[in-house]
Order: C-alpha cells, then structure tokens, then sequence
C-alpha cells in the first residue's frame, strides 16, 4: 500500500513537471530555429528555454495575444543558417536579423509566413537565388537583402508584392533584367537601391511609374546598356536629380532626364 502511494505521487509529480514546461507551438518553432545557429558568442539567446509555456518573454521576441509577431536580434554577431521554422509563426510580422554571420540559402519555407510586413537581413553572408515565394508576400513593405552574396536572376513573383515601400537589394550577386511589369507593379516604391550587381539588359521604361519615391534611385555599379527611357523624366524632383545613379556613362542630372 505504502509502495502505491509512493508510486502515486511519482505519476503526479512527473504530470505536473510537463505542465510547467509545456512550451506552446511557436516556441518550438522558435527553438528550432536555435538549433540552426552555430555560434551564439553573446549569449543572446540564453533565455530561450523549454521551461517557459510561451516564447514572448524572450530575448527578440514580440508577441501580440501571445502570438509572435516580430523576431529582432540585430547586431549579435549569430553564425548558421536560418531554419525555415520561422515560416510556421503564423502571425510573424516583423524579421530582423541584420549584422550577423547567417550563411547558406533562403529557405522557400521562411515565406510561408504570409503576412510578413518587413525582412531585413542585411550585413550577413546570405547566399543562393531569391525563392519564387517572395510573392506569396502580399504584405511585405520593406524588403533589405543588401550586403549579402545572393544571386541570380530576381524572381518574377517578386512583383505580386504590390505594399512595397523600400527594396534594398544593393551589394550583391543579383544578374539578368528586372522582372517585366517591375514598375508597372511596385508604385508604392519609396526607396529603391540596386547597386552593385550584375544586373544586365536595358533599364526598364515602367521604372517612371515610380512616383512615390522619396530619394535615390541607385541603380549604379551594374551592367545595364542602351538607351536612358525617357519616362524617368516622370519621377519625382527627388529621384530625378543629379543624385540619381543609373550605371551608365552619361552622366544623369534632372534637365537632361526630362529631356
């Protein structure tokens, strides 16, 4: 009797050890996501333990509803790949892992977090070709992939993301032409850098649909040819200035793109 007793109270103890460390779903997915980084060396991510029953307590981490809605760990200097578990928090808004030492491919996964708002990954050593489901992002406002090693041509999918208000794709290994309809789609524009690639062909006339712009159109450092489209006469005072930067030999001031 005494031996069932005992063993009782073992089974409740053991019950209610894995109620206090029932960490939810996202947190899972968040650990996950811990597992794919190397190198940690300011400890930035101590904090994320099994023990918690949410994530949102944690060092990064914003949640809403205790839903997650942003993942910010900027400037930690983290090293590994970027687990496409971030993909599965389905209220995720906000990525922010800029200035760290994240290498390999962009996951087709990671964009299954459909209502993204902003991905900047900037300053790492990202590498491999922008996945087609960059258009699954609908909601995207501010896309920086800038400094990395990407490349290849850009998806055209890339233009179905309609609420773009910054895309910074500078500093890279990005080739081939702009997608067909790239201005025609992106109006809401605001900033727009694209230098220092290998992208090719001609400068796309439906790039003087760009109204929005509030500063430099850099697409300088690139391998664009023929003719300067007279439609950039369209841009804004701000765009089309001495400042604009298109890559080519002419050199490009605000009288002679209206002309």
């Amino acid at each position: 009797m005494l031996a069932f007793a005992y063993l009782l109270i073992l089974i409740l103890c053991n019950c209610c050890n894995v109620l206090v460390s029932s960490l939810n779903d996202e947190g899972l997915a968040l650990l996950s996501f811990k597992k794919s980084i190397k190198e940690d060396p300011e400890g930035s991510l101590n904090n994320w333990n099994y023990t918690d029953e949410t994530p949102c307590s944690w060092n990064g981490i914003t949640c809403k509803e205790q839903r997650v809605i942003s993942v910010s760990i900027p400037n930690k200097k983290l090293s590994g790949f970027l687990s496409s578990s971030l993909g599965s928090l389905s209220e995720l808004r906000h990525v922010n892992l800029r200035n760290n030492k994240f290498s390999g491919s962009l996951s087709s996964g990671l964009f299954k977090a459909q209502g993204l708002q902003s991905l900047v990954l900037y300053g790492n050593s990202l590498s491999g070709s922008l996945p087609f489901e960059i258009g699954n992002l609908n909601y995207l406002q501010t896309l920086d992939l800038s400094e990395n090693f990407f490349n290849g041509s850009l998806p055209t999918p890339l233009i179905q993301c309609k609420r773009l208000r910054a895309l910074d794709l500078s500093q890279n290994n990005f080739s081939g032409s702009l997608p067909n309809g790239f201005g025609k789609n992106l109006v809401l524009l605001e900033k727009l850098d694209l230098s220092y690639n290998n992208f090719g062909s001609s400068i796309p006339s439906d790039l003087g649909n760009l109204s929005n712009l509030q500063g430099t159109v850099d697409l300088s450092h690139n391998m664009f040819n023929g003719s300067i489209p007279s439609s950039l006469g369209n841009l804004p005072e701000k765009a089309a200035s001495c400042t604009t930067k298109l890559g080519l030999e002419t050199t490009i001031c605000e009288k002679s793109i209206q002309n």
